[in-house]
């Protein structure tokens, strides 16, 4: 290779200084130019900025979730809206399109959609006053619109229900109607059949009529027959009714003489049997105890009472059986509380004061007899606690005791009674003129009433019957239990 030579590597220096030179010019033109283009630019820029951003869009408002809409909306191929549309036109394009949706009216304006919407509002409130349903406020068409659909979905679901009961009724009735018919003419066969039947019921009965006009000739001609000789026989039973009259009047007549004759041999409260003594005391053992001569062969019990009197005044008569004075009270009541063979221990239950219990004095209770069961009759309301209320309890307690000491209690006074012992007397209460006017009150007066009847009637038969009387008091002298009745 050929050395270079100087000049040569002279001339190329020179010519790249002077590309050199000219490309530096050339970029500082271009510099100046872009610099003083952009400066304009961004002078226009600044100016368009103030006045048309603030008017159409606000700071920021171009990344606003507003911006990415329209710019779906225009990018949308179903949206009808031109890809190229500016994003204004598109918004304005959907105002426009809202607007018609609401009025109905192509090139209707946001004023127009906005009267619309109020004017609908407030015409659906009106309609459906009263219809329970309860619409949006007047800022709220798309609720107002959804309310008013669910209530006609809703109208058309009670429509629909509503068909379909009238058609389901409309069936029962055509059934019913199907079934009334059917039932007629089955009772229209059966009417047709009573009549036949009636017919010759008719018949039968205009046949057996004739058949027994004979017949019931016979029978008026035997009922004379029988109505004579019925008649001949009451007339033979007259007599004979007067006869067993005559009869009855002689059986009456013999009867009370019967009742005449058996008085005299009733017991006399005055006469041996109600004063005879039961036995006597044989012992005094001190410390309230005594012993009498009664057994238990003599069919004495523990607990059976006696009344002890004096041995020489014996036992006293009944006397006035009903009074409440002269009552028969003796030296003392004893009680038997062991039995011996021959002999029973008994503890004194009462003692007169100032008087004194000596071997030999007398032993008595009236219902007490080891051979003769005696029949009384207790009859009424009875206290034996002396506290002013007498009651059938009680009575009931005296039952008891009789039927203890060896007595037989009957519930009817006929000629076997020995005794009736009979309780406190009713008598029928007085009410106030308005109080017996009370139903409950005219009760209580007719149950007073009957009592005091009833009563009567019992002292009505003693006489008649002469059968001894005694009140509680003397029944409990006479049996020397006055004392433990008491208890």
């Amino acid at each position: 290779m050929p050395p270079v030579s100087q000049q040569n590597s002279r001339v190329g220096l020179i010519t790249a200084v002077v590309i050199f030179t000219i490309l530096f010019v050339t970029a500082t033109i271009f510099a100046i130019y872009y610099g003083v283009e952009a400066t304009r630019l961004q002078k226009d820029y600044a100016d368009l900025k103030s006045k048309y951003i603030p008017r159409i869009i606000p700071e920021g408002g171009l990344t606003s979730p507003v911006i990415a809409e329209l710019e779906a909306a225009r990018s949308d191929p179903n949206s009808g809206i031109p890809s190229s549309m500016a994003l204004l036109d598109v918004a304005v394009r959907q105002r426009d399109n809202l607007a018609q949706t609401i009025t109905g009216t192509p090139g209707s304006s946001p004023a127009d959609a906005q009267a619309a919407a109020a004017g609908a509002l407030a015409a659906a409130k009106d309609r459906t006053k009263g219809a329970s349903l309860t619409l949006p406020t007047s800022d709220n068409l798309a609720g107002a619109v959804k309310t008013l659909a669910d209530a006609v979905a809703s109208r058309a679901d009670q429509v629909q229900n509503l068909q379909a009961q009238v058609e389901q009724t409309q069936k029962e009735k055509a059934q019913l109607i199907a079934d009334m018919n059917k039932a007629l003419e089955q009772k229209n066969q059966d009417i047709q059949n009573i009549r036949a039947q009636m017919e010759k019921s008719t018949a039968d009965v205009a046949a057996y009529s004739a058949s027994k006009d004979q017949t019931v000739a016979g029978i008026e001609k035997n009922r004379d027959t029988e109505r004579q000789a019925a008649q001949t026989a009451l007339n033979k039973k007259d007599v004979e009714l007067a006869g067993l009259r005559r009869d009855l009047d002689k059986a009456e007549k013999e009867l009370n003489v019967l009742r005449s004759r058996l008085g005299g041999l009733r017991v006399n409260p005055n006469e041996s049997i109600v004063r005879q003594a039961d036995g006597q005391i044989v012992r005094i053992a001190g410390d309230g105890i005594v012993y009498i001569n009664r057994g238990s062969g003599d069919q004495i019990a523990p607990g059976l009472t006696f009344e002890v009197y004096d041995k020489t005044a014996g036992v006293p008569a009944l006397g006035d059986g009903l009074s409440d004075t002269d009552m028969p009270a003796g030296k003392a009541s004893i009680e038997v509380i062991r039995v011996g063979a021959t002999s029973s221990e008994a503890r004194i239950v009462r003692q007169t004061p100032g008087s004194q219990i000596t071997e030999g004095d007398l032993i008595a209770n009236l219902v007490y007899d080891p051979n003769t069961k005696y029949n009384f009759v207790v009859y009424g309301k009875f206290d034996l606690d002396h506290n002013g209320v007498a009651t059938a309890q009680d009575a009931d307690v005296i039952k008891r005791l009789i039927a203890q000491w060896g007595g037989r209690v009957v519930d009817q006074v006929n000629v076997d009674t020995d005794f009736i012992v009979l309780g406190k007397e009713p008598v029928v209460p007085t009410f106030s003129a308005d109080e017996e006017r009370d139903p409950i009150i005219q009760q209580k007066i007719a149950a007073a009433k009957k009592e005091v009847s009833d009563y009567q009637n019992v002292l009505r038969l003693a006489s008649e019957l002469h059968i001894p009387i005694m009140n509680q008091n003397r029944f409990l002298y006479f049996t020397g239990y006055y004392d433990l009745a008491g208890r």
